[in-house]
């Protein structure tokens, strides 16, 4: 089982939209992977790309949508990482490699402190010029592959969950939305 931090974290800690919540100074994300059988978790660092920051986002603003295994290895999967309202959406091919660093639970890490080997990443698709001009929420969070050639996206927007408590009708901008996006090549 493979699950990721969205956020790099911050030393200071801090929950979602306070004081420590994102790391303004790192592009290093958690992934976790449990082992069904054993019950145990080893952590490994995902550096979100470059092109993020190249897009304008700020490091604690990178989000990791989603994971997607690519196979039952549980050493390759898919990363949806995305910033900036999807000025930057890429989906990235990661690998755990014998050579990656399996993290500890100290933000030495996170802090510059220690140094680690990363998992090995590649973009295999750039998304943000394909959404271009679609009217979907804000928010890129779930990944999956119908096959080689096209992949399934989920936009939500979970910060409209107050009209819906309150028994209204949420605004279009609330909505939930599935996108299936075709490759003339296989992405993997």
């Amino acid at each position: 089982v493979l699950a990721a931090l969205q956020s790099p974290l911050d030393a200071a800690g801090g929950r979602s939209g306070h004081a420590g919540h994102g790391n303004p100074n790192t592009s290093l994300h958690r992934i976790a992977r449990l082992n069904r059988e054993t019950g145990g978790i080893e952590h490994f660092a995902y550096n979100h790309t470059p092109q993020s920051v190249a897009a304008g986002a700020k490091h604690k603003d990178v989000k990791i949508g989603d994971l997607a295994a690519i196979d039952a290895s549980g050493e390759r999967f898919l990363v949806l990482e995305h910033s900036n309202a999807r000025k930057h959406m890429v989906v990235v091919e990661a690998r755990i490699t014998p050579e990656t660093t399996r993290l500890d639970d100290t933000v030495g890490y996170e802090a510059g402190k220690i140094p680690y080997t990363p998992v090995s990443t590649k973009i295999i698709a750039d998304l943000a010029p394909l959404l271009a001009g679609l009217e979907l929420p804000e928010k890129a969070e779930g990944i999956t592959f119908l096959d080689p050639k096209t992949l399934l996206i989920v936009f939500d927007n979970d910060h409209c969950i107050e009209p819906l408590l309150a028994a209204k009708n949420a605004p279009k901008e609330c909505e939930n939305l599935a996108v299936t996006i075709g490759f003339p090549k296989p992405l993997f």
